[in-house]
């Protein structure tokens, strides 16, 4: 971590952070991942909502988007960013294919869609939208291939700092330009710099008024 400056910072290294990192460094962006903890393959879970990925399109399974956003704005009595509804649905199942093609795959696993969702009223409507990481063996499900896909970010690139919490964003006119942490085991303070952005992938934040 001698370098403080990165094109992008990802607090996080769970499901979210890792494909995150990962696709930030695809595009040749110079990330850094930081997380508390020590390791976070085992923490991904094993599904994956998503509409129109490649394995659902193989089982038949068939979600109408307008209807299923729609549904989920509606449930919540419209107290959602319905444009972050539609980025998920216009570019999930990219996200999912790219983990089918590129991380399970390679080392014998696959994405394997639910074919079904059960409910029994109209208000607690489910939709077929998930995507299992499937074990070669055919059983549900593939522990620890979290752990592939930060392999595979690293590969890409992507630097992971662990046993690192995040302290404080820095904000400068309005902007999140970077960060200060803490190293868990020196105790020792860093600050890291982001040219192009800081992007939140840890669970809990929305109590954080600071964060928020």
């Amino acid at each position: 971590m001698n370098n403080q400056e990165y094109d992008v910072i990802v607090v996080g290294a769970s499901n979210a952070g890792g494909m995150a990192a990962a696709a930030a460094a695809e595009k040749g962006a110079k990330v850094l991942v930081i997380d508390k903890m020590g390791s976070a393959g085992y923490l991904y879970r094993e599904t994956i909502a998503a509409i129109h990925s490649k394995a659902q399109k193989k089982a038949g399974v068939e979600i109408d988007r307008n209807e299923l956003v729609n549904f989920i704005s509606t449930f919540n009595q419209g107290n959602v960013d319905q444009r972050l509804l539609n980025v998920w649905a216009d570019n999930s199942s990219e996200m999912v294919d790219w983990l089918d093609d590129e991380v399970l795959q390679p080392h014998g696993a696959y994405i394997k869609a639910t074919p079904d969702a059960h409910y029994e009223t109209e208000r607690n409507r489910a939709f077929p939208t998930g995507n299992e990481a499937t074990a070669p063996d055919g059983k549900y499900w593939q522990m620890g291939y979290g752990n592939w896909v930060i392999a595979k970010a690293e590969e890409l690139g992507a630097k992971f700092a662990w046993h690192t919490k995040l302290e404080e964003l820095i904000v400068e006119n309005g902007r999140v330009v970077g960060l200060v942490v803490k190293n868990m085991k020196s105790k020792k303070t860093s600050t890291f710099r982001a040219r192009k952005g800081v992007i939140l992938c840890t669970g809990g934040y929305g109590s954080n008024q600071a964060l928020m």
